[in-house]
């Protein structure tokens, strides 16, 4: 639902260009096909190699760019001359690459910021230049209707295909605890999924 909120909070994907940064993610991958789903005109990804890029690949991204790199930004920009919505997982650590990647008009949605809580933001040189919608997404203060959206656009693209559903773990109801604990650790490959009690 984070994935989906984060695409179709400012709109339809029909014929735009998205970029979903941490693409190997458990919501970035999910972004990935989601975005496919909903129409994008190209899809792609940023992740840091090995079976985080193998993983955005498998999502459905067209391309994946090592975020890492010192080309990143001019790579995005040949394939596609800027980016319509961004999917951003690091607000604050990834300023400098959505900020000279997002297109005119475009839309930067985060959904976490582990680069710092108040990052420096371009606001004249970017934001307004741009025109740029910036977003913040958490789930729970999501508008109702949205999240109600959500849930039968997630229920129908659930049933037109087969889908990468990749679980890192599962838990009982009672180990919740542990479960927040393998999410935090950061080297989870995947969802971690807790089980309610029978």
């Amino acid at each position: 639902m984070t994935a989906h909120r984060c695409l179709f909070a400012d709109g339809p994907l029909a014929g735009l260009r998205v970029l979903v940064s941490g693409g190997g993610g458990a919501v970035g991958n999910y972004a990935v096909q989601l975005a496919r789903w909903g129409g994008a005109a190209w899809v792609g990804a940023t992740a840091s190699g090995g079976w985080k890029s193998a993983d955005a690949e498998a999502a459905g991204a067209e391309a994946v760019f090592d975020y890492r790199a010192p080309d990143c930004a001019a790579r995005i920009m040949a394939a596609t001359g800027g980016v319509d919505r961004i999917v951003e997982v690091d607000v604050a650590g990834n300023a400098a690459l959505w900020s000279e990647v997002v297109a005119l008009n475009g839309s930067v949605v985060g959904y976490a910021s582990r680069g710092g809580p108040s990052p420096a933001i371009p606001v004249s040189g970017t934001l307004m230049r741009k025109n740029v919608n910036l977003r913040g997404v958490v789930l729970n203060s999501a508008p109702a209707a949205a999240r109600r959206q959500a849930m039968t656009d997630i229920t129908r693209w659930l049933r037109q295909a087969p889908r990468l559903h990749r679980i890192a773990a599962s838990f009982p109801l009672a180990e919740t605890a542990a479960a927040h604990e393998a999410v935090e650790a950061g080297t989870k490959r995947g969802t971690v999924v807790v089980v309610p009690s029978r």
